[in-house]
Parts: structure tokens; C-alpha cells; sequence
């Protein structure tokens, strides 16, 4: 029987809170696996041995996942797969709130599907998790027991453009899953600052703004795109200190994306490079390492289901 519960998915409170008012966006989606969790993070020790051994399960993960699935159709000869394309996002975090096994939580929409979300700021995730405990006036090991797990990009966004059956575990019934990237609260506020305000598309749920200068590359040659505004500048004064920069463009993660591999062109971010939180990296590594190589997966075929009574 579904877990009885009279507020409205606490576990995810706070991301309502942060989007209230937001409608819905048209593209539904699905889910993942991991790495785990260590509460709340203080401090961060041997970062760049927790990084290396980040990215080795990175990138293992993302490969097992795409060696089963498909996205696209074969590129062109003249550009780089899906597989590639998406590869290169392998290195670049989120989060998601498991059971102990991790089985997602997901939110129940009263009939017969679910949604479930990835964050992008650990900090949000962590601040949902804690709310969930603390409106939990009945100690429910569901909320003492669940887990923060890290989970690459690469593989979330594949998941986040396509819907997906799961058995629900509260009651065995098979649901619909669809999955939403949840970006930063900075990242959303700069992005209705900068195009449409409250009434604008970055108001809509499931948006992810991507920033950039449509004038400024890397010393590879790549064209860099940040998840926050300040990153952007950080970069322009550091390439060009005694110029101004030009207005800022931003560009949705999902929709990009989406495009690509309808279109099956990969020539729009072919040159892309998208750029983690320095923050963001660190916490994963370090949540790499306190689990110390247990890496529980993320659960692909059941769900969680919480919601309203």
C-alpha cells in the first residue's frame, strides 16, 4: 500500500519550495546508478585521490549504461556518436535521494505515474533530505535510512529524455517514471534575470540554463558552457581582465541535447564543453570516498513511491 503520507513528498519540499508556481514543461522523462553517501559533508580531504577514483567510476558508469542503450542513430562520419557526445559529460555530478538499496524516491501523481529528480547542487539534495527527517514526526526509517548518491551526468540526462516502467515497491503496481535535472537556485534566478523573468521559460520545471559568451573559447578550442552565471564571468576576467564582457546568452541542457539526437546532428555541441561546479566535484569526490568503494547502483527497474495521503 502507498506510504501514507499528509505532506506532499517532504523529501522534496524544499525543490517545490524553489520552484513553486513552476508549469510544467513539455518533455517528460526517466532514471540511473551510483556512488553513496555520507550525510552532510564539512570538510574535504585528499581531493584529488577521491577525484581520480571518481572518475574512474564515472566513467565505468557511463559506459554500461550506453553500451545499452541508444539514443541516437549512427553520426555522421564526419562527427563524433551520441555514445561520444554523451561520454563526455561522464566527470560532471548529480545527485539523487535513494533507499538503502537504491531504489529512487520518486513523487506519485495519484494515478499511474511518478516522477523523480536529479540535482545538481548537492546542497539543495542535502537540504531536502534533512527537511524529509524533520517533517517525519513518526520517525520512519525511510527517511533515517535514505542515502544521497552521486550520479554522472552522462547518464542522467539519457534519462531524463525518455519515460520508463518500474515496479513500485510500496505496492508492486508498475508505474510510468519520468525523471527532471533540477539546477541550482542561482542558476535559475540569473537565468529569469537575464530572459523573461517569472513569467519566462526558466520558470518552467525541468529546464537546466546553460551560460555562455558566444565570443569566448577555451585554450582547446572548445566553447565553455556554465551552470551559473558567476563561473561565466569568472572566466571572461581571467582570459580578458581589462575588458567588459559581452551580454550573456544562456541555452537549455535538456533541450540542446534532445535536439542533437532527434536531429541526429551532433554539430551544436560537437565544440561544447560543459563546465562542472568546482564545488560540485569536490563534494562528489568526497562522497566517493567515504564509501570507500561500496557503490551501491542505482535501482533501474523499481521506485519508491511517495506523495500525498
Amino acid at each position: 500500500m502507498l506510504q501514507n503520507i499528509k505532506w506532499v513528498s517532504s523529501i522534496f519540499l524544499l525543490l517545490f519550495t524553489l520552484t513553486s508556481g513552476f508549469q510544467s514543461h513539455k518533455s517528460r522523462k526517466r532514471a540511473v546508478w551510483c556512488c553513496h553517501h555520507d550525510d552532510c559533508v564539512n570538510t574535504l580531504e585528499d581531493v584529488k585521490v577521491a577525484s581520480h577514483r571518481r572518475r574512474q567510476f564515472m566513467q565505468s558508469t557511463a559506459l554500461v549504461t550506453l553500451a545499452t542503450s541508444s539514443l541516437g542513430k549512427e553520426a555522421r562520419a564526419d562527427q563524433p556518436s551520441s555514445q561520444e557526445v554523451l561520454l563526455r559529460l561522464r566527470s560532471i555530478p548529480t545527485f539523487c535521494i535513494v533507499n538503502p538499496d537504491g531504489i529512487p524516491f520518486m513523487i506519485f501523481d495519484g494515478q499511474s505515474s511518478a516522477t523523480g529528480y536529479f540535482f545538481l547542487s548537492f546542497d539543495v539534495a542535502a537540504q531536502a533530505l534533512k527537511d524529509a527527517r524533520q517533517k517525519d514526526k513518526k520517525g520512519s526509517e525511510i527517511w533515517s535510512n535514505a542515502n544521497i548518491v552521486v550520479v554522472p551526468l552522462a547518464v542522467a540526462l539519457q534519462l531524463a529524455l525518455r519515460k520508463t516502467q518500474r515496479e513500485a515497491t510500496n505496492n508492486g503496481a508498475t508505474m510510468v517514471t519520468f525523471n527532471d535535472i533540477v539546477p541550482s537556485l542561482e542558476g535559475v534566478e540569473a537565468a529569469k534575470e537575464l530572459d523573461g523573468g517569472e513569467k519566462g521559460k526558466w520558470s518552467q520545471r525541468g529546464r537546466v540554463p546553460l551560460f555562455h559568451f558566444s565570443s569566448m573559447s577555451l585554450e582547446n578550442g572548445r566553447e565553455p558552457r556554465y551552470f551559473n552565471q558567476v563561473d561565466l564571468l569568472k572566466e571572461w576576467k581571467r582570459q580578458y581582465p581589462d575588458k567588459n564582457p559581452p551580454p550573456i546568452q544562456i541555452s537549455d541542457l535538456v533541450d540542446l541535447y534532445r535536439g542533437c539526437f532527434a536531429k541526429n546532428d551532433y554539430s551544436k555541441v560537437e565544440q561544447l564543453a560543459i563546465m562542472p561546479v568546482a564545488e560540485t566535484n569536490e563534494v562528489a569526490s568526497s562522497l566517493y570516498k567515504s564509501s570507500d568503494g561500496n557503490m551501491p547502483k542505482y535501482n533501474f527497474g523499481k521506485v519508491f513511491l511517495v506523495g500525498s495521503a
